[in-house]
């Protein structure tokens, strides 16, 4: 059975469609949560760090600013700069940090907003380790919101370490 060309661009635009309206709710509810809560925070390893020697913590705040706190020998903290567009895509670059962090999408699952880098092959960073990798059963990405104590305890932990 043949299927008329017709049928097949609109299937593709309707798939666009929706994923542009999931991108758009996905931005909607980052910024809710700015507005509410001051901030939105991310943590790697889907939220559950395999050891606390090597986590990453992103803060995003209102005015464009980004805060990285990276747990591995040491706590180090990096300060920057973001913009999200409107289709989701997150551009971060921080003072002192070796390297680029790379562009990533705000993304949802069943459980809550998520952040992936827009290109699948990037793994672990960490700006203290140079291109450190690791492995492990649990992947570095995606970086899953924090709420509640544990995002109070990294904001906490920030504002010590300036």
């Amino acid at each position: 059975m043949r299927f008329p060309l017709s049928l097949f661009l609109f299937i593709a635009v309707l798939q666009h469609v929706c994923g542009a309206n999931q991108r758009g709710q996905n931005l909607v509810e980052f910024q809710d949560r700015l507005k509410t809560n001051g901030a939105v925070t991310f943590e790697a390893w889907n939220g559950k760090p395999e050891c606390f020697d090597c986590d990453t913590h992103l803060v995003f705040l209102p005015d464009g600013r980004v805060h990285m706190l990276e747990s591995g020998y040491a706590a180090t903290v990096y300060h920057g700069k973001y913009r999200i567009d409107d289709d989701g895509k997150i551009a971060a670059r921080f003072e002192g940090f070796r390297g680029l962090w790379p562009e990533m999408l705000l993304n949802r699952d069943s459980r809550s907003l998520i952040l992936k880098p827009s290109d699948p092959s990037v793994g672990f960073i960490m700006g203290g380790r140079g291109a450190a990798v690791l492995g492990g059963k649990i992947p570095y990405w995606p970086f899953r919101l924090l709420t509640g104590k544990n995002e109070k305890t990294i904001l906490k932990i920030i504002k010590e370490r300036g």
